[in-house]
């Protein structure tokens, strides 16, 4: 019922645990006002995989206590349902942490003891909130999404909570055989871990690339997707007998459709409401700014909804304000980096592929030329790059035509 987008990342998402690198781990916070499918739609999804721990801000200590104890899950999802406090912030930069060193975390135990615990466990973290982490360096290890606040999508719940509660039709378990199907597949690709080439890569650019925190959160997208296919793509083996799966056109087309619900985000990272207040508050200057109320009118929104969004946008750095002298008001007008971030949704962020480069020649002379990691020889035999067909990691239905 939800946006086929989210569900798609989360999939994806939920399968990058099973890569075992933290480098490729696809993170997801999903933002929205509160009952609004924020944690219903991880929760629905997380029916497909096997291996899922949920935490609470209550709880937020005791995953700590279940790495020492070998009781965390290892490959799959940690769930972090509306999450928040400082212990759980702890726990969120140790989880989400995308360095090869192992995280470890110093503290006292229960009978005032020194303790230290090293999460040696990979997993991909879910995060609901009502808004992103306020903790800069967290907010930019997830990828953001807001989830379908629509009057449209209001509609479809309220129907389907009249066939759930009046008729008995509540599929949505882990008893209904789609899903039973579902989590067995899932089982199957992430059986093992695999190596990714993105044989493509250089003739990949971003409309931004100033934004360095995207890129490699784009190709984590591109790479889950093609380890979701993996049975379905090319294999080649290094120098070194280990074996890569190639990814294809497809995977980047995956990873393009999902980006186009994330680049906001990506942007401004804030929510659609926001963006709206923001886009009110970047037509004022400081002679011309606007209070509260005013916004509220020409946006149909309540004062105090008009306050919780300013306030954020004011942390974030994305607005200027004052209190008038002779009354208890406050005026906004606009800053540059709110110009800036309004700037960049307007004319986009998006990944694209120079089509003139993606030919069977350039892809095979980039792999031919591909050192090993320590720089001291070629990656692949000749041999094993002749033995791809480039033409499947080229096509998709969609190619674009000369006109």
């Amino acid at each position: 019922m939800g946006d086929t987008r989210i569900i798609k990342l989360l999939i994806l998402s939920g399968l990058s645990g099973g890569l075992k690198d933290r480098g490729k781990l696809l993170h997801v916070n999903c933002i929205g006002t509160s009952s609004k499918g924020k944690s219903s739609v991880q929760e629905h999804v997380s029916l497909i995989f096997d291996k899922v721990d949920t935490a609470t801000s209550s709880s937020a200590k005791t995953l700590f206590y279940q790495t020492g104890e070998n009781k965390l899950v290892d490959g799959g999802i940690i769930r972090l349902d509306e999450a928040e406090g400082s212990d759980m912030l702890v726990i969120e930069r140790a989880l989400t942490d995308r360095n090869k060193t192992l995280p470890r975390h110093k503290t006292v135990s229960e009978d005032k003891k020194y303790a230290e615990f090293t999460i040696s466990q990979i997993n991909a973290v879910w995060r609901n909130s009502v808004n992103p982490p306020k903790d800069e360096q967290v907010n930019n290890r997830y990828v953001i999404v807001n989830v379908n606040e629509s009057a449209e999508q209001d509609r479809r719940v309220f129907e389907r909570q009249i066939a759930k509660m009046c008729y008995g039709k509540d599929f949505d378990t882990e008893e209904n055989e789609d899903f039973k199907i579902a989590k067995a597949i899932t089982n199957k690709i992430k059986e093992e871990p695999i190596n990714v080439m993105i044989p493509y890569g250089f003739a990949v650019f971003s409309s931004n690339i100033e934004n360095r925190r995207s890129t490699e959160k784009f190709f984590a997208i591109v790479i889950a997707s093609c380890y979701c296919y993996r049975y379905q793509r090319q294999h080649i083996k290094d120098i070194y007998g280990k074996e890569w799966c190639m990814a294809t056109r497809k995977d980047f087309e995956v990873a393009r459709e999902i980006w186009g619900l994330l680049a906001k985000h990506e942007i401004a990272q804030v929510r659609f409401e926001d963006l709206e207040v923001l886009k009110v508050i970047n037509q004022r200057t400081k002679g011309s700014s606007i209070n509260r109320n005013e916004i509220g009118e020409i946006l149909n929104m309540g004062t105090m909804k008009v306050k919780r969004i300013i306030d954020r946008l004011i942390d974030l750095e994305l607005v200027n304000y004052e209190q008038l002298p002779a009354h208890n008001q406050f005026t906004y007008w606009k800053c540059p980096k709110g110009e800036s971030s309004i700037k960049e949704l307007t004319e986009g962020f998006n990944f694209n592929l120079d089509y003139n480069k993606l030919t069977e020649a350039d892809m095979k002379n980039v792999l031919f030329n591909t050192l090993t990691p320590d720089s001291r020889q070629k990656m692949f035999k000749k041999e094993e790059i002749e033995k791809i067909k480039f033409w499947d990691i080229i096509i998709y239905l969609d190619l674009p035509t000369d006109d």
